[in-house]
C-alpha cells in the first residue's frame, strides 16, 4: 500500500508538472528555484539539525527527480509546449510522440544497464523506490498529460469502460496476494502498478458527475501533502515509531491521535509559510504558480 501510494504520488507529479509547462510554456531558472525550494526546504532542515539522510524522505526526493527528468524531456528542442509547437502544426503531434519514445528507451537503456552490471542487494530500499518509481511514472504520467491535452482537459467514458477498471484493481489486488517480498517483487510492482493508475483515470473520468466531484478535505490536505508525509515519517517511522507523544499515559489510541493532530496543524502552518517564501522568488505573487500543488 505505501508503494502504492508513492506510486501515484509520483504520477501526479509527473501529470501536473507536464500540463503546467505545457499551457505556461515557462521555463524559466526562476520557476525551477520555486519547485525544487517548494519540495526540499524541510527536508534539507530536518538533514541539517538531525542529521537525517536525504534518502530516508523518499517522496520529496521522488518529486524532486521526476520534475528535474520532466523538464529535460519537455526543455530540450524542441520544446514541448503549446506555444513552441504553433509553428510546427503539420507535424507537432509526431514531435511530441517521438520525444517521449526516446525518452522511454533512454530510460530502459540506462535501467537495464545498471541492473545488469549491478546487483538488487547494492541498493537500499528507499534508493531503490527512488531511481525507479521517478524513472517509470514520469513516462506515465507524460503519456496520460499528453492524452488529456489531445482530448480537450480528457473525455467521459461509457459504461463498458467499467471492465477495464474492474481489471486494473482486480490485477493488482492479486499480484499483491501472489507476490513474495523479494528484489524481484520491486521490480514487477512497478509493472503492476500502472493497471489501477489507469482504471482510476478511467473511473474518475466515467461521467461528468463524478469529474466534477471533490473533497474540499481531500485539496487542502493536497496543498500541504509533503509537509504532512515528511513529518509523519520523521515523527512516526523514522524511529520506529519512538517520536509518538505520550500525553496520556496508557492510552495508545489517544497519544496517536493527539500526535497526528499536532502533526497536522504544524503541517498546515508550514505549508502556508513555504507559500509565502516561494511567492517571493517573484517580485508580484502570480497566480499562475498557484494553480500548480508544487
Amino acid at each position: 500500500v505505501w508503494q502504492f501510494l508513492v506510486c501515484c504520488t509520483a504520477f501526479s507529479t509527473s501529470y501536473t508538472h507536464f500540463i503546467w509547462f505545457w499551457n505556461h510554456g515557462n521555463f524559466s531558472l526562476r520557476r525551477i528555484g520555486k519547485v525544487l525550494f517548494r519540495q526540499n526546504y524541510l527536508v534539507l532542515w530536518l538533514c541539517l539539525t538531525v542529521h537525517s539522510p536525504y534518502t530516508l524522505y523518499t517522496i520529496p526526493a521522488i518529486n524532486t527527480v521526476v520534475f528535474l527528468m520532466v523538464y529535460i524531456i519537455m526543455y530540450i528542442p524542441p520544446k514541448l509546449s503549446a506555444d513552441s509547437l504553433k509553428t510546427h502544426e503539420n507535424n507537432g503531434k509526431q514531435i511530441v510522440v517521438m520525444k517521449i519514445c526516446i525518452s522511454f528507451l533512454l530510460i530502459v537503456i540506462i535501467t537495464v544497464a545498471e541492473l545488469h552490471f549491478s546487483s538488487l542487494s547494492t541498493y537500499s530500499k528507499s534508493l531503490f523506490t527512488i531511481i525507479y518509481t521517478s524513472r517509470l511514472m514520469v513516462i506515465l504520467g507524460i503519456c496520460i498529460a499528453y492524452w488529456t491535452v489531445l482530448t480537450k482537459n480528457g473525455q467521459t467514458f461509457n459504461k463498458g469502460h467499467g471492465v477495464l477498471v474492474l481489471f486494473g484493481f482486480g490485477i493488482y489486488t492479486v499480484f499483491l496476494l501472489c507476490a513474495e517480498r523479494t528484489p524481484s517483487f520491486m521490480i514487477a510492482h512497478l509493472l503492476f502498478i500502472t493497471p489501477p493508475i489507469v482504471a482510476y483515470i478511467i473511473f474518475r473520468n466515467w461521467t461528468e458527475v463524478v469529474r466534477s466531484t471533490y473533497s474540499v478535505i481531500f485539496q487542502q490536505f493536497g496543498r500541504m501533502a509533503i509537509e504532512f508525509y515528511i513529518l509523519f515519517q520523521h515523527v512516526m517511522l523514522t524511529h520506529n515509531g519512538r517520536g509518538l507523544l505520550y500525553l496520556f499515559p496508557g492510552y495508545y489510541a489517544i497519544n496517536m491521535l493527539a500526535t497526528l493532530t499536532i502533526v497536522i496543524f504544524v503541517s498546515y502552518i508550514i505549508s502556508q509559510q513555504s507559500r509565502i517564501v516561494t511567492d517571493s522568488f517573484n517580485r508580484t505573487s502570480s497566480n499562475e504558480d498557484d494553480q500548480l500543488p508544487v
